[in-house]
This record gives C-alpha cells, structure tokens and sequence, in this order.
C-alpha cells in the first residue's frame, strides 16, 4: 500500500467529473474533492463528458492515519480491497496517471 509499503506522503487519482462510481470509490477511501479542471486531452471532443472537465482527489499521510484508525472497524472487506487499489495503484509519491 502506499502509504505503508512505499512511504508516499499523498496519493491522489483523476476522473471525469461524470465518472460518478469512480468518484464514489475514491470517497469510500477517504479521498476528498481538491479540483475541478477542464479537459484538456487532444480527444475531448469524442469523449462523452468530457465537457464537463475532470477531478482530482487527495489523501496526504496524516489524514489517512486520523481515518484509519476510527473507520477500519466499520470497513466491510470489499471496501478495503478497492481502498488498497487505489492507494497502491502508483509506486511514486505524488504521481498521477502518466506521471
């Protein structure tokens, strides 16, 4: 996991502002809302959503240590696994995708 395993001090991810299940997963984790942005890619025009831009969302290591100690109890399982796939998705600290 990233912050376990790796050492990163934040992990953060990117969607489309459309892409609600993602964006559903990534709360779920505990990452919350930094930005909304346009979407730049050179494909944007055949994308549908695209319009609508992108998001990014960030856990730093101390707000997931704050969480994690109250929430796990609650977690079911499932939730931990798709928490552990987006935490540890990256190997470099404060890398996106393509970063």
């Amino acid at each position: 996991m990233g912050f376990t395993d790796l050492g990163v001090q934040r992990v953060f991810a990117h969607t489309m502002t459309v892409n609600l299940a993602s964006r559903r997963v990534m709360e779920k984790c505990g990452l919350t809302l930094v930005r909304t942005s346009p979407y730049e890619g050179s494909d944007s025009d055949i994308i549908d959503g695209a319009e609508h831009g992108e998001v990014e969302y960030a856990l730093t290591r101390s707000e997931w240590q704050e969480r994690i100690a109250a929430a796990t109890s609650s977690w079911s399982w499932e939730t931990l696994r798709q928490c552990e796939s987006v935490l540890a998705w990256r190997g470099q600290d404060q890398a996106g995708p393509g970063g």
